[in-house]
Formats: structure tokens, C-alpha cells, sequence
């Protein structure tokens, strides 16, 4: 594969990255002031969820972006531990989203005008908003997360399959290369043939020139010394 496809899934792996970051910020910002706005005892969990996944976010993806920009070979930005640690969070990017659309409906259920929000004002219009935008940014979250891991996880079991085990690279120091990388076959020269040996049985090739044994006389005569 040329070097502009290895730029490209380096950059594409940087888009995703700092995208998620700012969204994970956006729902963080979000959740926590819907936690601070709303009474604990009527606040539903999906808020607690999306807080804590948009930090964990926050605190793991960082390091894994960064990290690997300044030192390399850093366990972080293995293509093995990215794959394991970002199919976990998208599961929970699914969790919120899907937690955030639940309580959605039960408020749409509860009043239809809640859908667009227009029939609430104040605190009730301001956590409509929150609502419907942290379900929003989980769910793109979600779906970047996961189109990732798993264009990742296909190019890293093809590389494999080719003889290239990309699992302990780093996509900024070598691995968008090493998924790419076709293995070199060296043929034979013609000249010089291919020999197989069987320990049970050896052949020799026909084409080899045996080693010749010098031959003895079958008689030796001996000179007697005349005195």
C-alpha cells in the first residue's frame, strides 16, 4: 500500500480521537450541569452514566493521542490495547445514548410538547435541551468509537494473516504502515536447485555430480633389489 494510504489511516485515527475528545467535553459539560440543576431524588441515572463515561473518555483517549506523539512504543497506543479499550467504550457511549432516548420518551409519553422542548420554559427548558443533546453526542460517540475499532480490528487480522503481526505497533510510529505491509517472497534462484532432504530415507538429486572415488589396480607388482 503507498504512503498516502498510511497518512490517511493516521490522520483518520487523529480525527477520531479529537473528535471524541470534544464531544466527550460536550457531554460532560452537559451532564453535570444537568446533575447540578435538577434534585437527585428526580434525576434519572443516564445523567451519572453519561458523566462518568464522557471523563473516563477524557482521561483515557487523551493519553493515548498524546503520549504516543512524544514517546514511542508507549503500551498506550498499542493497536491490541486500542482496540480492547476503545470496544469498551463505545459500548458505553451505546449505554448512554440509549439511556438518554429511554428518558426521552417517558418525558415525550408524559407530555408531547417535550419533544421539541417548546412547551417547557426555564430549568424544565434548559434540561429538555440537555437531554436531547447528551443523547445526540453519546450516540455519534458511539458510531465514530466503533467504526474505528472496527476498521482497525479488520486491517490488523489481514496484516496477521499476511505474516505482519501489527498487534504491538503503534499507529503513529509504524503500525499504518505494518497493517498495510506485503510480506517479500524471494524466489529460488533457477541455477541453483532446491534440495530436500527426508531423514528416514535422504535422496540425493539426480542433477549432482557424484563424488568421484579414485580406483586401486586390481594387481601391484613389486621390484626385487638386485645385490
Amino acid at each position: 500500500m503507498s504512503s498516502s494510504s498510511v497518512k490517511v489511516l493516521s490522520l483518520v485515527r487523529m480525527v477520531t480521537f479529537g473528535t471524541t475528545m470534544l464531544f466527550s467535553f460536550i457531554v460532560l459539560a452537559l451532564s453535570a450541569d444537568y446533575v447540578s440543576l435538577v434534585p437527585v431524588s428526580t434525576y434519572n441515572h443516564f445523567a451519572a452514566l453519561a458523566l462518568f463515561t464522557a471523563l473516563t473518555t477524557l482521561l483515557t483517549v487523551t493519553p493515548m493521542l498524546v503520549i504516543d506523539m512524544f514517546r514511542q512504543g508507549s503500551f498506550l497506543s498499542y493497536i491490541v490495547v486500542e482496540i480492547a479499550w476503545l470496544s469498551i467504550l463505545w459500548v458505553f457511549w451505546l449505554s448512554c445514548g440509549s439511556d438518554a432516548a429511554s428518558f426521552d420518551s417517558l418525558l415525550i409519553s408524559a407530555s408531547p410538547a417535550e419533544s421539541s422542548c417548546a412547551g417547557f420554559s426555564g430549568v424544565l427548558a434548559e434540561t429538555c435541551g440537555e437531554i436531547k443533546a447528551i443523547m445526540a453526542f453519546s450516540f455519534l460517540s458511539w458510531i465514530l468509537l466503533m467504526a474505528y475499532t472496527i476498521v482497525l480490528l479488520v486491517l490488523a487480522i489481514r496484516a496477521h494473516q499476511r505474516g505482519n503481526s501489527a498487534w504491538t505497533t503503534s499507529m503513529a510510529t509504524g503500525g499504518a504502515a505494518q497493517v498495510y505491509a506485503t510480506p517479500v517472497t524471494i524466489p529460488l534462484s533457477p541455477s541453483r536447485p532446491h534440495y530436500t532432504f527426508s531423514h528416514a530415507n535422504p535422496q540425493i538429486p539426480s542433477s549432482a555430480t557424484p563424488y568421484a572415488v579414485p580406483q586401486l589396480p586390481s594387481t601391484i607388482s613389486y621390484a626385487t633389489p638386485q645385490v
